[in-house]
């Protein structure tokens, strides 16, 4: 809609001018004329309709965007889920933008361009400025995609659609031009449909199918056309991660729910953040600190996949996710290192400024670098500065889980852990994912051996699965949950529990071995000390403890107090040993549990083991259940209480057997720092 100024229009103009510059008047100051409103700027469109969550991002600055309002060059607009938003154009065109959206507004030469980075957009003639050259009232649009160039002269109306599998452009009416990854130009008619997916380009007719006749017209119509390029999207899984195209000036936050990003794209993680490449069979899982940028993703004349990553600074993780050739060229500190694999594996690659460092996890590879050719296996690794080195092969992780049941483990900085399996007729490939579904695999890659070593998350899930040729159900399943060990302080072989004065009711669970009580109670102005008294709930007429203290704790006597319900106060008392008010009478019961999963090691604590040939370890287990210490089996008593040594070793892995067969770990040593 053009609006056409009225007299009242211009009254209302100066009125405002008027006051602005009243406003902003300095007495004995020259007056200064007033900065120019954004809208002296080149407006490329203006902003007309927004709907749920719409983000407009201008000057490296974001917030919720309002309609009215003129976009400038630069600015980026992004919606979100059931977000929607419309532009319009000079000559009446309009420009639809669906939800999960984004694109970022600019000008070239006689066109105007949204490069699309996500979602779908749909580009229409509302009528009456559908003709003329772009200076007389009308625009061409150039629509920037992964998969290549749209143009979209005055008259043409087009559907384009950004997803992770490839872009669609559908045409409406009139004629675009399309121009892909590989130069070449292809004329799309009205009703005519353009599929850019894994490195192809098909173009479809009304009534054609995606599949091309053998006669198909040499033109490009209904012809397959091999490109180099393969999609690739950046998302951020956790924390802030930026990007900078190659023709921007400066970094911006990737978009929440990921973007394709094209060749030259740089990037950067906060550290803590974490973010993944993802295209064709290979996902680049990139961790905090990590700086870099994107180079050529292809796929080759003999149909492998090509990845070109700039790595700078930091650490990734390589997953080749899908069966074919793979190949990732790494830059390394003296010159290019190619990553080839056949089939699945996944690699841990981190960089400094002298030195390049690989390691298998799984699957195998081979390492080009400085003229050398080198195989690597799961468990092998290498360092690349001035050629390849091989590092000593990788030492089996201290604790092994075992496949067929669900396990625990409890330690605190434990870095890895061995996953494993028995024998398996059949058994060719091996995936480990933090969901029980394998919605996202961490591992994967040929079953050889029977475990493999994966990253302990310092709280969650390990599942891991063992699959045949033609997958199906999987030949063997584990699952082993993580957390933090809570160290128990101990007294006498008694566990500490500490209850507070609250005036409520408090419970201590316990199996084995009576806990050892320490009460806390508030200040009270003018107290000196303080009377503690606890009574058998069923007996308030004598207390069986009773004594006075200078300090706000007292610790009973270990194993005084047995299973069953208690009321205790602590009355302040004034210097002459008069009652004071205040304490409260508390509840307290002892509950014997035995459901309670929990090993108490006294001896050795945290940190590194001691010096000497044996290593002496005691501590309270479970009743009922059975205790090994690095494959040693440990006695115990009838209060769960245990005594033993064993030769001396780094670490030091409490595996315990539940009466109902469940096992759980504790570590001591090195492998739990």
């Amino acid at each position: 809609m053009i609006v056409r100024p009225t007299l009242a229009h211009a009254l209302a103009a100066l009125v405002a001018a008027a006051a602005l510059s009243l406003s902003s008047c300095r007495c004995g100051e020259p007056a200064k004329p007033p900065p120019p409103p954004a809208q002296a700027q080149a407006g490329l469109a203006e902003l007309v309709t927004v709907e749920g969550p719409v983000e407009l991002t201008r000057a490296g600055k974001a917030e919720p965007a309002k309609a009215p309002l003129t976009l400038l060059k630069g600015d980026a607009l992004a919606t979100g889920e059931k977000g929607r938003a419309v532009l319009r154009f000079k000559g009446g065109r309009e420009v639809e933008l669906g939800e999960n959206a984004r694109f970022v507004i600019s000008e070239g030469a006689g066109e105007i361009s949204l490069e699309i980075t996500g979602g779908m957009v749909i580009s229409r003639v509302t009528g009456g400025g559908a003709g003329g050259p772009p200076g007389e009232g009308g625009v061409t649009l150039a629509i920037l995609t992964p998969g290549g160039i749209t143009r979209v002269p005055l008259g043409g109306e087009a559907t384009v659609d950004v997803g992770a599998g490839g872009t669609t452009i559908e045409v409406r009416t009139g004629e675009i031009t399309f121009v892909g990854k590989d130069g070449q130009s292809r004329a799309v008619k009205g009703g005519e449909k353009v599929e850019v997916a894994l490195g192809e380009v098909r173009i479809v007719r009304p009534g054609e199918s995606l599949t091309p006749d053998a006669g198909a017209p040499a033109d490009g119509a209904g012809a397959a056309v091999t490109l180099d390029a393969i999609l690739v999207t950046l998302s951020a899984e956790r924390g802030v991660v930026q990007v900078k195209g190659a023709s921007d000036a400066k970094y911006r936050a990737v978009a929440k729910s990921g973007e394709a990003i094209a060749q030259g794209t740089a990037f950067k993680l906060a550290p803590g953040s974490k973010g993944t490449l993802a295209g064709g069979g290979i996902k680049v899982k990139l961790a905090g600190g990590s700086e870099g940028s994107l180079g050529k993703v292809e796929k080759t004349a003999d149909g492998a996949e090509s990845y070109e990553l700039g790595l700078a600074k930091g650490s990734a993780q390589l997953v080749f996710d899908q069966p074919g050739k793979k190949i990732v060229k790494l830059a390394g500190p003296n010159g290019t290192a190619e990553v080839e694999g056949d089939g699945e594996a996944t690699l841990a690659w981190a960089r400094d400024a002298k030195t390049g460092r690989l390691e298998v996890q799984a699957g195998s590879v081979q390492v080009r670098y400085q003229g050398q050719t080198q195989a690597l296996s799961a468990g092998d690794s290498a360092k690349l500065s001035k050629g390849i080195s091989l590092g000593p092969r990788k030492a089996p992780p201290a604790v092994s889980l075992p496949a067929g049941r669900r396990v625990r483990v409890f330690a605190n900085g434990l870095r890895e852990v061995a996953l494993t399996w028995p024998t398996l007729p059949g058994a060719k490939r091996i995936e480990v994912s933090l969901d029980p579904a394998f919605k996202e695999v961490l591992l994967s890659g040929a079953a050889t051996g029977n475990q493999i070593a994966a990253a302990a998350p310092a709280q969650g899930e390990l599942n891991w699965r063992v699959l045949g040729e033609r997958g199906g159900e999987p030949l063997a399943r584990g699952r082993a949950s993580f957390g933090p060990e809570r160290v128990v302080a101990m007294a006498g072989g008694h566990p500490i529990n500490e209850v507070a004065e609250t005036g409520l009711k408090a419970t201590v669970y316990y199996q084995s071995v009576l806990p050892a009580l320490v009460f806390s109670f508030p200040a009270v102005e003018g107290a000196s000390k303080y009377r503690v008294r606890v009574y058998k709930a069923d007996e308030l007429i004598k207390p069986l403890v009773d004594k006075t203290v200078t300090e706000r704790r007292f610790a009973a006597e270990p194993g005084k107090l047995a299973e069953g319900g208690y009321l205790w106060n602590a009355t302040p008392l004034g210097a002459a040993g008069n009652e004071l008010a205040g304490g409260r009478m508390n509840r307290l019961d002892i509950v014997y549990d035995n459901a309670m999963v929990a090993l108490t090691i006294q001896e050795p604590g945290p940190g590194p083991l001691g010096a000497g040939a044996e290593i002496k370890t005691r501590g309270v287990a479970p009743l009922g259940s059975k205790l090994f210490v690095n494959g040693k089996s440990a006695a115990l008593d009838p209060q769960g209480r245990f005594e033993l040594s064993v030769p001396r070793a780094a670490t030091l892995v409490y595996r315990l057997v539940g009466a109902d067969g469940s096992e759980s770990y504790w570590l001591r040593g090195t492998a739990s720092r």
